[in-house]
């Protein structure tokens, strides 16, 4: 009597896999075979839970039984929910940024994920998808003509595309960690010069001209904390009355307060 291939799933960096539970050998030595799904643990439990039965009944109808990376074609004509949860070798590089977002987040504070959901999504993304690279075929030579496009067509500035090559540097180093390309070629990309910051400051005379601005508005006391103290934004904001210390004269800069964009929603981030 024929041995009927059974199987499990199993989680390894963040992704769902199949593992088979071949016929046993000549020898009577067990044989497994492991196998992608290409889905992520975050909400996908009921479709690798169908691809695994899909797998145990292909094995069993002694067809060959492939993992999702695989299996795609090179067709470009997936779903949204397809590019998000699927990574593949073969997929557009964009689609990848896309998934890697997705992936990432819950190991990113909201303010990381919203400061590279910007740059990923007004930038980066729609630079490589006009162009149609391919996540296995992205070169130095593709990201590079990126940052030359970004400073010498778009005037930004050196530090900006630092941040760039961060955001593409560490997604490129996780694809290469889930085997979707061989290396990470952005760790051989020149890195980007940092521009000098100069500071500049109001003056005492430009001071007394501003100030008489703000008088009473609501923005007098901000405005006021800022030039006297030095204080940024988000530290103005975050002030609370516990963080003044009327006896002594001193005041804590303890807690900062920021609104970001995450997803096309407003959300109140304090530390």
């Amino acid at each position: 009597m024929k041995t009927k291939v059974t199987g499990y799933l199993t989680q390894k960096h963040g992704f769902y896999y199949v593992v088979l539970n071949l016929p046993t050998d000549e020898k009577g030595k067990r044989n497994r075979k492991t196998l992608s799904t290409g889905l992520s643990t975050d909400r996908n439990a009921t479709k690798a839970k169908a691809l695994l039965l899909t797998m145990i009944r292909e094995a069993n109808a002694g067809e060959e039984v492939r993992g999702v990376n695989e299996r795609q074609p090179k067709s470009q004509n997936k779903t949204e929910d397809e590019r998000w949860n699927s990574p593949w070798p073969g997929m557009l590089f964009s689609d990848y940024l896309e998934f890697w977002l997705q992936w990432k987040r819950k190991s990113w504070e909201e303010v990381t994920y919203s400061g590279y959901c910007q740059n990923v999504r007004s930038w980066i993304e729609p630079y490589f998808a006009k162009r149609k690279v391919r996540l296995n075929e992205i070169t130095v030579l593709d990201i590079e003509m990126f940052y030359t496009h970004e400073i010498n067509q778009r005037g930004v500035s050196g530090n900006t595309v630092l941040h760039y090559h961060a955001n593409i540097r560490k997604a490129l180093s996780d694809a290469a960690k889930l085997k979707l390309i061989p290396y990470n070629p952005a760790a051989e990309v020149e890195r980007p010069k940092k521009d000098n910051f100069v500071a500049s400051y109001y003056s005492a005379d430009e001071l007394m001209e501003v100030l008489p601005i703000f008088a009473n508005t609501k923005m007098e006391l901000p405005v006021m904390l800022a030039a006297f103290y030095g204080l940024r934004r988000s530290e103005v904001i975050g002030l609370q009355w516990s963080a003044i210390d009327f006896e002594r004269k001193i005041v804590t800069i303890s807690r900062t307060f920021e609104r970001i964009n995450v997803d096309g929603k407003m959300v109140d981030v304090s530390k």
